[in-house]
Formats: structure tokens, sequence, C-alpha cells
């Protein structure tokens, strides 16, 4: 692969990546998330937190 070629791909997995995380926000009002749903996501940020950290701690 020529440099070109990687830089079109990594701007193009960037640009595809924002897309998705964006058309999650816009296309569905947290008004009709479903309660469980809502609940649920306060339990992410300590999750990632612990999945990041954790591993470095016992290895």
């Amino acid at each position: 692969m020529s440099r070109p070629e990687i830089w079109l791909i990594i701007v193009g997995g960037t640009i595809l990546t924002y897309l998705v995380r964006l058309s999650f926000t816009v296309l569905v009002p947290p008004d009709r998330l479903s309660p469980i749903f809502s609940r649920g996501l306060v339990y992410i940020p300590p999750a990632v937190l612990a999945a990041i950290v954790l591993p470095e701690l016992l290895l």
C-alpha cells in the first residue's frame, strides 16, 4: 500500500466512525430511549474505566 492509500483509509475510517456515533445521538432523542436502557447507560463510564485500569493493575 502506498502512503496516500493508508491516509485515505485512516481518514475514511475516522469519518465513518464519527458518522455512526453522531447518528445515534441525532436520530434517537433521549426521551425515546427505554428506561432500562437509560439506566444502563450510567454504568458504561465506570465499566470502561475498569476495563482500562484493572488489566494493568493485575498483570
